[in-house]
Formats: C-alpha cells, sequence, structure tokens
C-alpha cells in the first residue's frame, strides 16, 4: 500500500487491466464501481490562497528601522543603491514604492519602471484574481511589494519570516533564526562582477574582518551605519573578499576543486566529457557554517542534482540560491536580490515563462514545491518545510505542464516545446577481420504527445542510416550509455548535434540491458498490473510473450536496452508514468530497409516509401535546417494545415513520400475528389476549414487529460501532494482544457454528422475511409461527446476548479452529499425544537469550526442547563453549543470532509473516464489530421499558377524507369536573381524527347556557364518528383514517371571542420553512398563532383562515377560538370545524353574575357555548352580587370597542355 492510500488521501481504486477499449461502461455505471475514498479520521482545514501567509524559510526578516536600502538598478552584474523613508515594518518582498528592479522576476529588463503587479498583468494577462492592480488587494503586490532586505545574518544568509509565523508568534525558521539588526548590512554597489575579483576568498589583509570586544564579527553585530547609508567600508564584510557572493568564498565549491559524491574532479568528468551530475559537500560544512535546516535541504537537492537549477519553492515564489542564482541572473533576465547571498526569485504565476527560457538555452530546471501549508507547519511544530522533487524540466523532456493551459495561448509555453524530442541510442560495435560492423537500437520520444518509436537497425559504414534519423526527428536531448560509445558515433554526434544535450548514463544500473527494463516496465505497472500487463502491440512483437515472464526476442535486444535507458530517464524527471502509460508506440524502421527482409511481421516486399536520407533532406531543402529557416523549404511552402496534428502528420508524409502506385493514385484521387466538392458545396468545404481551423492541439490535450486522469499518478506522483499557493487557479485550468477538450469533440462530431455520405461514392479509399462514421473507420463520437457534456455543469465546474457531477452519476459523491444535506436538516430541526423549548426565536452564529451557535436573548437564559457551554456573546445576546450539537459538528466536519474528497477524487475519476476512450479520441484525431493535410494539398495545388496530375508508370523490362517533365517550375522559387518571371524547363530522363525519342540515355551530363542555373534545375527535379509521389499536384504543364525510390544527391560544396573532413573527402563520402545503394529506379542528382581536389584527380573520379551510374546502375541521373573533357569522352555513349543550361554572348573575344556580355537565359537545352565563362563570374565579383586578363591566359596555356597531352581519363 502507498503512502498515500495509508494516509488516506487517494482511493485504492482497481486498474483498468484491459487498456484503452473501444467500448467502455457508462459514466455513471463507471463511478458507482469506483470505490469510496476513505474518510480522514480528522478533517483538514485549508487556508484560502489569498489568507494563506507562507512560511517563507529562505527569506529575509525584515524589521522597523529608518531607512531601506534596495537594489534599483544592475548595470551588468554591479548594483546600484537607493534609499528611501521606512515608516512602518515590511511585509516579506517589501519594496522602495517606485522600484526599478523587484529583485526577483524582472520580465523585461532591469529598467523596467512602474508598479510591480501592472508589470505581471502585462507579462501575465492570465493572473488570477489573487494578483489585482489594485496595490492594496494583496500585500504580497502592493507598492511595497519585491522590496529587498539589506540585512543578513552573521553567517551572511538571509532570514525570513512570514506573516503567519508573526502571528502564531513562532520563532522556529527553518533558515536562521532572525537577529535584528542595524541598517546599513547591506552590499549596496560594491558588488563587482561575478568571479572577476583577484582578492583571495581567504580573508587576508583589509579583508580581514573586523571584531568586536566580544570576537563577533562587526556584521555579526551591524556595521553601525544608522543612515542608512548602502555604500559600506570594505573591511564591513565578513572575511569575505569585497563583491564576492557567498557560494564564491566555498573553497571546495571553486571550479578546481569541485568533485562528484565518489570523488572524482569535475574538471576531470567534463575532459572526458561527461557533465557532473553530482557534489561532495563536506561533512563538516554543515556544521562550520551553521546552515539552517532550510539551507540543509538546498544542499541536499543540489548535491544530489548539481547538474540541474533548483527552482526552489518559498511561499509563493520560486527562489534560485548560490550558483543557481548567477544562472538565472545571466540566462533568464531574473536580478539579484540584496544580500550576501546570491538569489533570485519570481511569483508562481511565472514559472512556465522562466522555466521555458531556461531550458531553451539548454539548462535543466528542477521544479521543487513545498508539501504542506505554512498553517499545517506551524501545527505539526516542524523546523523546515517540507519539500520535494515534483520535476525535472530537460530539453528532450518539455511537454505542457500542469501549470499551463493549452486553450489559453498566453499561458503555453514557447513553440519549441511541440517539437522537443528525446533520443536514446544504444550501440553494438564489432571489428570482425579488419571489418567495422555497427548495429544500433533507438528511442525516440515526443513527449508533448506520448509518441514512442523504438527500432533496430543494422549501419552501413557511412552511417547513413543514422544520419537519416538525426534529420527526419531532430533531438533536442541525447541518452548514450556511458562508456559504450564508439568514436564513430561519437564524431557523428559532434558533427551534425554538436550543440544538442547529452546525457550520460550509467551501464546496468541506469541505461539498463533488455532484462532488467522488461522487469521495471512490469514492476511499475505502466501496461496494466503485473499479472496482466497490456503490452502495445509493437512492443509485444519484440518480446516472448509465452513463458511466466516475458524476454527479449534475438534481434531486438538494443531497441529494449534503448527503451531502458528512456525509461531510467523518464523516472528521473518524473515524467515516465504521463508518457510510458499512454501506450502510445510505433516501429520505428530506416526508409531503406527492405520490407519483410529485417522484419517478421512486415509481409510485403515492395517498400510503401520512397527514401530521403539526411543528405537529400539538406541538399534539397525539404525540411527546415540551420542552413535553410523554416520559411524557405518544401514543408512551409506546402503547409496549409488548419491544425497541429495535421501539420505533423504532413511534415511525416514529407519525409517519406509514397512509392506504390496504387497508393500514390489514391491520394491523388483525395485531391481531385476535394476540388470538385469544394466547386459544387463551398459552403460545406468551408465549414470543413472552419472546424478544423478552430481545433486546439487535441493530441497534446489528449495526452494532459491521461495525465491528469491517472490513478497511479495520483497515488504515487509527488505533484498530488505538493501544496501550491494558486491550486485553484491550475485547477480551474485543468477544467478549461478538458471542457475545450469536449467542445472540440462536440464540433468533430458535429462536423462528422453534416460531411455524412458526402465521400461516399469518392474513388479514394482513404477519403471515404476518414469520413465515413464505421467501427473500425471514423469513430461515433457523438454518444460519448453527449454523455461527458451532461455529466457536470461545464459553466460551474469551471468557476469552482472542481468538476460536480449531477446526481445519479457518482454515487460516492452523491452518498457524501447527502450525508451533510441530513446533518444540516438536523440542526435546522435542532433550532427549531430549542426555540420552542426556551419559547423564544432563536438564530445560528458563526462560521468554520465555531458554526451553528445558538444565539439566544439574555432574557431567555436564565440559568442554562450545563449540557449548554457558553461561546460567545454580544450585547442582549448569548451563542451556546449544547452537548448534541457538540456531538453533530463532530459528524458534520467528518461527513465534510468525505465529500471534499470525494469532489476531488470524482474530477479525477471524469478524466480517467474520458481517457478511457482514447482509442475512439486518438482514431477521430488521427482521420482529421488525414482529411486535413489531403485538403492542404489540394489548397497548394490549386493556387499554383500552373499545375498538373502526374502520370505514374510501372517499370518494367520494356519500360525502364523515366522521368519527363515539361514546363515544370521550382516549387520553392518563384523570381530569378534578376527579380524577374522564374523560366520554365523541360526535362526527360531516361526517356527520349519529343521531337528526338531515340534519344533516350538514363544519364544526362549537364553542362552550362557558371551561375547559369544547374544547381537550381536538379533540386527542380528531385523536388517535383518528391511532390508527385506525395500525391500532390506538380508545377508543370505535365509529368510523366515511374515511381523513385529513392533520391541521392550530391550538390553544393562544403566542408565538415567538426569532424575534420575536407570538401572532397565530403564529395567522395556522399558519392559512395550512391554507388553502393542506388538502383535502377532511383534518382541520382551528382552537381560538380570533384571540385574538391585538383583538376586531374577530380576529372578521373568523375568520369569513374560517371561511367559506373550510366553502365552499370542505369538509373536516373544528373550529373553537371565543368570538366568539358568528360563531355568528349562520353558525348557518344548512347545511356549517355548532353544538355546545357543556355546563355547569351555579347560581344565575345577570345582575347579579353572582359570585353564579353554574358546573360543567363536559365533555359535547360540539348547539347553541351562550348564552356564554362567562369572569367565572367570573376568580372561579376569584381575582380580587377588585369587579374581576370591575366587568368584567362594562363587557363589557354593549361589547355594547350592538356591537348597535346591527349589524355584518355575515360578509362
Amino acid at each position: 500500500m502507498s503512502k498515500n492510500e495509508k494516509a488516506g488521501k487517494n482511493p485504492p481504486t482497481p486498474s483498468n487491466a484491459s487498456g484503452k477499449k473501444m467500448s467502455q461502461p457508462s459514466i455513471a455505471a463507471f463511478f458507482s464501481s469506483r470505490q469510496a475514498p476513505p474518510s480522514p479520521m480528522t478533517p483538514t482545514a485549508t487556508p484560502s490562497p489569498s489568507a494563506e501567509k507562507q512560511e517563507d524559510d529562505f527569506d529575509v526578516q525584515l524589521v522597523e528601522t529608518e531607512t531601506v536600502t534596495s537594489m534599483t538598478a544592475i548595470q551588468g552584474n554591479k548594483c546600484t543603491p537607493k534609499t528611501g523613508p521606512l515608516k512602518k515594518p515590511m511585509s516579506t518582498f517589501s519594496t522602495p514604492t517606485t522600484p526599478k528592479s523587484n529583485g526577483r522576476a524582472e520580465i523585461a529588463s532591469s529598467s523596467k519602471k512602474g508598479n510591480p503587479a501592472k508589470r505581471l498583468k502585462k507579462d501575465f494577462p492570465d493572473s488570477p484574481e489573487e494578483y489585482p492592480d489594485d496595490s492594496d488587494a494583496d500585500p504580497d503586490f502592493k507598492e511595497e511589494a519585491y522590496k529587498e532586505s539589506d540585512s543578513e545574518s552573521s553567517e551572511g544568509e538571509p532570514e525570513i519570516e512570514s506573516d503567519a509565523a508573526e502571528e502564531s508568534g513562532s520563532e522556529e525558521r527553518d533558515f536562521k533564526t532572525p537577529q535584528k539588526r542595524k541598517r546599513g548590512t547591506g552590499r549596496g554597489g560594491k558588488r563587482p562582477i561575478i568571479g572577476s575579483s583577484s582578492v583571495a576568498a581567504s580573508g587576508k589583509g583589509k579583508n580581514k574582518p573586523a571584531t568586536s570586544k566580544k570576537g563577533q564579527s562587526k556584521s555579526d553585530e551591524g556595521d553601525g551605519d544608522e543612515d542608512g547609508d548602502a555604500d559600506q567600508p570594505e573591511d564591513d564584510i565578513e572575511g569575505d573578499v569585497v563583491g564576492q557572493h557567498f557560494h564564491e568564498t566555498l573553497d571546495w565549491l571553486l571550479p578546481d576543486k569541485r568533485r562528484d559524491k565518489s570523488g572524482v574532479l569535475h574538471k576531470d568528468l567534463i575532459a572526458r566529457g561527461l557533465t557532473p551530475r553530482t557534489l561532495k559537500v563536506p561533512s563538516d560544512f554543515y556544521r562550520s557554517e551553521k546552515v539552517t535546516p532550510g539551507q540543509i535541504q538546498w544542499w541536499d537537492m543540489k548535491a544530489e542534482n548539481f547538474d540541474c537549477i533548483l527552482y526552489f519553492k518559498v511561499g509563493k515564489f520560486y527562489e534560485m540560491y548560490h550558483m543557481d542564482a548567477d544562472d538565472a541572473v545571466r540566462e533568464a533576465g531574473l536580478t539579484y536580490m540584496k544580500g550576501r547571498l546570491a538569489h533570485c526569485g519570481f511569483p508562481e504565476a511565472a514559472f512556465s515563462l522562466f522555466s521555458n527560457r531556461m531550458v531553451a538555452k539548454g539548462y535543466k530546471i528542477i521544479r521543487v514545491e513545498q508539501m504542506i501549508s505554512a498553517v499545517e507547519m506551524k501545527e505539526k511544530k516542524l523546523k523546515s518545510m517540507p519539500r520535494e522533487i515534483i520535476r525535472i524540466h530537460t530539453p528532450g523532456t518539455m511537454s505542457m505542464s500542469t501549470l499551463e493551459s493549452e486553450s489559453e495561448p498566453d499561458l503555453r509555453s514557447d513553440g519549441n516545446r511541440d517539437a522537443s524530442c528525446l533520443l536514446s541510442i544504444c550501440e553494438k560495435f564489432r571489428v570482425d577481420m579488419g571489418t567495422e560492423t555497427y548495429e544500433y537500437g533507438v528511442c525516440i520520444l515526443y513527449p508533448g504527445r506520448g509518441c514512442f518509436l523504438i527500432g533496430q537497425f543494422k549501419e552501413d559504414r557511412y552511417h547513413s542510416r543514422l544520419r537519416t534519423l538525426l534529420a527526419q526527428h531532430t533531438p533536442n536531448e541525447i541518452i548514450l550509455e556511458r562508456g559504450s560509445v564508439s568514436a564513430k558515433l561519437s564524431k557523428i554526434l559532434h558533427t551534425t548535434a554538436d550543440r544538442t544535450r547529452k546525457e550520460f548514463l550509467a551501464p546496468l544500473t541506469e541505461f539498463t540491458d533488455a532484462r532488467k527494463t522488461i522487469e521495471i516496465l512490469l514492476e511499475r505497472e505502466y501496461f496494466g498490473p503485473v499479472m496482466n500487463p497490456q503490452w502495445p502491440p509493437v512492443l509485444a512483437d519484440m518480446l516472448e510473450l509465452g513463458g511466466a515472464r516475458p524476454t527479449c526476442k534475438t534481434g531486438y535486444e538494443l531497441a529494449i536496452r534503448a527503451l531502458g535507458g528512456s525509461t531510467w530517464y523518464l523516472k528521473r524527471c518524473e515524467v515516465d508514468i504521463d508518457t510510458i502509460s499512454l501506450k502510445n508506440f510505433e516501429l520505428y524502421s530506416p526508409a531503406d530497409e527492405s520490407a519483410g527482409a529485417e522484419r517478421v511481421f512486415q509481409k510485403n516486399l515492395q517498400p510503401k516509401h520512397m527514401v530521403l536520407d539526411g543528405v537529400t533532406l539538406i541538399n534539397l531543402d525539404i525540411l527546415p535546417s540551420l542552413n535553410s529557416p523554416s520559411t524557405s523549404c518544401l514543408l512551409s511552402k506546402i503547409n496549409r494545415c488548419k491544425t497541429k496534428f495535421g501539420s505533423r502528420l504532413l511534415k511525416d508524409w514529407v519525409m517519406s513520400p509514397l512509392y506504390r502506385i496504387p497508393d500514390i493514385l489514391d491520394r491523388q484521387a483525395a485531391i481531385s475528389d476535394l476540388t470538385v466538392f469544394r466547386r459544387e458545396d463551398d459552403r460545406l468545404y468551408k465549414v470543413i476549414q472552419t472546424t478544423l481551423k478552430g481545433l486546439p492541439d487535441l493530441e497534446r490535450l489528449l495526452s494532459k487529460v491521461h495525465i491528469l486522469g491517472s490513478l497511479r499518478r495520483n497515488k504515487v506522483h509527488p505533484e498530488s501532494r505538493a501544496n501550491m499557493f494558486d491550486d485553484n487557479v491550475y485547477n480551474k485550468r485543468k477544467i478549461q482544457d478538458f471542457i475545450v477538450t469536449i467542445k472540440a469533440f462536440e464540433s468533430i462530431a458535429e462536423l462528422s454528422r453534416r460531411i455524412g455520405n458526402s465521400f461516399s461514392t469518392s474513388k479514394s479509399s482513404t477519403l471515404k475511409n476518414i469520413t465515413t462514421v464505421a467501427e473500425d473507420l471514423f469513430p461515433d463520437l457523438g454518444p460519448i461527446v453527449e454523455e461527458f457534456a451532461k455529466s457536470f455543469n461545464a459553466a460551474e465546474a469551471q468557476k469552482e476548479g472542481v468538476i460536480r457531477p449531477k446526481k445519479g452519476i457518482d454515487k460516492v459523491y452523491d452518498n457524501a452529499i447527502a450525508a451533510v444535506d441530513e446533518i444540516e436538516r438536523w440542526f435546522e430541526q435542532h433550532r427549531a425544537a430549542m426555540s420552542k423549548k426556551f419559547q423564544c426565536s432563536m438564530t445560528y452564529f458563526g462560521s468554520a469550526k465555531n458554526r451553528y451557535q445558538l444565539e439566544i436573548p439574555v432574557g431567555s437564559c436564565g440559568k442554562m442547563p450545563s449540557s449548554f457551554e457558553l461561546k460567545s456573546q454580544r450585547k442582549g445576546f448569548k451563542r451556546y453549543w449544547n452537548s448534541d450539537i457538540t456531538n453533530k459538528m463532530v459528524e458534520l466536519e467528518l461527513a465534510e470532509a468525505k465529500r471534499q474528497a470525494a469532489v476531488k477524487d470524482c474530477t479525477r475519476k471524469v478524466f480517467e473516464m474520458f481517457d478511457n476512450h482514447y482509442a475512439e479520441w486518438s482514431k477521430a484525431v488521427k482521420c482529421l489530421a488525414t482529411l486535413d493535410v489531403l485538403i492542404a494539398l489540394e489548397e497548394y495545388s490549386s493556387n499554383l499558377s500552373q499545375h498538373c496530375v502526374p502520370v505514374f508508370h510501372q517499370a518494367s523490362p520494356e519500360q525502364p524507369p523515366f522521368i519527363a517533365i515539361r514546363d515544370g517550375h521550382h516549387p520553392l522559387v518563384y523570381k530569378t536573381f534578376s527579380g524577374g518571371e522564374y523560366i520554365p524547363n523541360d526535362a526527360f530522363i531516361g526517356t527520349g524527347e519529343p521531337s528526338d525519342a531515340s534519344y533516350s540515355g538514363s544519364l544526362t551530363l549537364v553542362t552550362g556557364p557558371n551561375m547559369g542555373g544547374k544547381s537550381t534545375l536538379m533540386r527542380q527535379i528531385g523536388l517535383i518528383t518528391v511532390l508527385a509521389q506525395l500525391g500532390s499536384n506538380v508545377p508543370a504543364s505535365s509529368c510523366e514517371l515511374t515511381p523513385v525510390d529513392r533520391i541521392f544527391t550530391r550538390i553544393g560544396a562544403s566542408d565538415n571542420l567538426l569532424a575534420g573532413e575536407s570538401t572532397f573527402f565530403v564529395e567522395l563520402s556522399e558519392t559512395s553512398a550512391i554507388i553502393q545503394h542506388a538502383t535502377q529506379n532511383s534518382l541520382v542528382l551528382v552537381d560538380e563532383l570533384g571540385r574538391g581536389t585538383a583538376t586531374f584527380d577530380g576529372t578521373a573520379v568523375a568520369a569513374a562515377v560517371l561511367r559506373d551510374l550510366a553502365t552499370r546502375i542505369k538509373c536516373r541521373t544528373l550529373f553537371s560538370t565543368h570538366y568539358h573533357s568528360l563531355v568528349e569522352r562520353f558525348g557518344t555513349d548512347p545511356n549517355v545524353k548532353l544538355g546545357h543550361m543556355a546563355c547569351l554572348v555579347e560581344n565575345e573575344n577570345e582575347d579579353d574575357p572582359t570585353k564579353e556580355s554574358i546573360t543567363f537565359l536559365y533555359k535547360f537545352i540539348r547539347g553541351a555548352c562550348p564552356k564554362s565563362y567562369g572569367f565572367n563570374a570573376a568580372k561579376l565579383a569584381g575582380l580587377p580587370d588585369a587579374i581576370v586578363k591575366r587568368a584567362h591566359e594562363k587557363a589557354q596555356q593549361l589547355e594547350h597542355l592538356m591537348h597535346l597531352g591527349k589524355l584518355n581519363i575515360g578509362g
């Protein structure tokens, strides 16, 4: 039994062992099957957020003095002090009335002026009513809010006393017992840039602490600065270098002396490429520095999580201390609070803003919450506030926090959250007979929607599959096994993901083997009870499930191990239940893996998709990359999707175009039918578009509802126990998101009803399936949505922050309500009976625990029975409890506690019941995503100025592979460099031209002037082919082709400095992959191979590759070159056609190229270009005429020598 169950916090409700089913019981039946939550023995009074004053363990106690010094501006790391009068004791976090820096959440800049509450309102328009602009409405947000104390303890740590503690008279402090100090001990403007001081931290010389007669340092007694002057003499700082924060004076915390818990120096770990995760705190540190329980708490957490920044909850603020504060000030735009202790912070409402800001820069953020209220802490007489780590936010695990709302744009995280990707890689490396072999297991997680991709594959020597994976699924964080990363993998990650955060896990204990991984998945019950787990189909295919315990099948050990590494890391981040229990697992197979050859459950031998490797995705600008902004790629040009989930599906389609002709024709038919439908029923077509546009990100919302409804998470996750200052606000957001989700599915059900049989006669089976309501097609959502919509009052739930089900839905809740009502009726009956007995009118007085006091006129009191206890009185009246009322009050409090528990669990049970229909919701979202993408492709096709439907032919011995494009336009280029309209071009590869059918070689050798458009032509043909096999129309007057199984590209000249690879080596590596993997059905685009080396070497390599492509592989190829000797050698080869980019030469002069004028026609025509006109490019680049002339002379001499040599480079 869990701790929560023992405490009576959560009911031990049976798990849903059957997983997510298509058919689910009604809501009423579901609630009736839930066990009633056990009632606590004593009710707990929870103070309202507005009334509660938190025990702020780390805050500074502010005492009544004459003046206050506060930090008003920060220039770099220097503080500018300002003094002002103080006429009354300051509350916690008070500040001068006209602050320039609030010291905590400086949202824009330290010079931003105005009321802090107004700034929060501006930056957080969603701020709850607890933070009104009226400065008198809440003491923590008055103009005095955020005022920093310049008081500091003898050890330089801040001292805090909350209002709650003041009211209670408690003197126990989590951080340090406050000590009344004289003014002027603040650090003021003396603080230089961190770490810049040249004075040793030993305290020698003038910085040695001056001591009083009692042996105390002056800072212990106060500096005696009675006039409030913030500029203190240097010897007022206790033994530390002036300007240093406390943590900078700790010798063992210096960068060169830090050690992890095992005693290894951090600098040694960093030298090995590892990130220090722990910190060894000297055993005598707590005693020597007199640290308080609150400090011990912080240092204990930091010592175990040194690689993270602690967002440490104190009251309703998240605080950063010591080195964490340094990072937050530098990276998040926060400002230091005054004092020797480095710290800064921001209010609870700003968590998403400041956590996302840090995570976006690669930091890991730990959210630490208080587990009880200040009142509970006082009642339990605890010395420190219990706190726990709720979650670790990292770049690869970014998902919607429960503090956020998907339905409120101002509360969402930044756009990077949606693309957050965590990649776990398990490598197996062997050297056999001098041959290196690599095999990888991978687990890819998109945490925002809880989607896992898991697989295992063998790699070639070029690691093309892994490179493609990294291009298709750009990770924000990579998990690796410590000590098991080969030099090759390390080199690839260094070059392709150098800025990506990498986590190295310990073998076996963290990066677990397959057997241990399976045990962990079972023990934690991610997929249901241990004895009856509902394994996701993809995982079930990887396991042997027939025995007593599941075991891993041969060939999947690395994949399961990669999942094990992810599981450990997700557990550390406290998001394992949120993601794994969704059971949303898909198989990852490399695009070039032959179907059926290596996967027993893929039976069709013909590949389903075209392969686009990482090099091609980049070279053709298909996806956004570091070199190509998101607005300049194919995906952005065709993305007309109205929904987030539609855009994600479109990206998947673009990365893997279709290969099988029937599948392509089916998509073409869908787009064609949508075009006809738009013309015939434009009104309904617009309704579809409007409905799609109005839908929220349902994939993410379904994931959030799953998290909030998880019974297991509610039992074991620390967040369910956390005491949030604005808990009611967050509950309202959760319910708001839930209501938004229900309304979204209501609109989907209505849209499905309106579409009806509109596409029943479509030639596209895809379009029919996604719009036809049937058991295995589009689910019938109407009855399910209607049941949820009627189960509770949405407006009331959104207002109160709790879901109160209507009568008859939840028997537990109904019984709890009835019990309270019955007791309240008794009180009314008892009042009537007492009025009759005493023969006078009586009323009840009081509230909360002092309710139901019988208010009796003094004249009727007389001699009261002994069972009557006087509780209070007013003029002319006395108020009593009798023994019956006393007993009933105990019953009432217990009944109300039961009702409160029932309400709280009822909200969770509604979410759980909704999540039990996940299969239907998810199926509907996938259907709508497909419809959204098809409509987007239809809109893209219709908006093209010239377009056609590609015609596909099946390749055969009688019909060799070919591509024939007439009047083709580049999908991404609509204007030429000179601003004119783009020139359309014809391309006939592998087939004869209309004017000469016999001219039909599979390889076209392309020549032409520099800057004439050769590379653009190649990209144009590649992108048109991708569009054609997406099923889209293409920008051409006509397009016919046989399907392309893979596009290879060798375009552009670039080196790889990080990998130590030269331009020529990169060229040869990409070319080698083409020679190794190209088939007759491939499309190869090679641009100026050999440019990275000497002319002779480059020409020889280009000639050899050209010959192999033309005579052995015989795939469709565009091969551009400036080596005109290749034209001479292969001009008569029947497998090679000649073509060039035309240009117009005026004033042609063989002796002086500076007099020539070249006009690029950007037209691809038959035949070879006589020369490259490179000197024209030199002239356009601005080289002096003398240099151009001299270069021309040398070129003529070289050509003459080559002609005399009669070099035979063709073989």
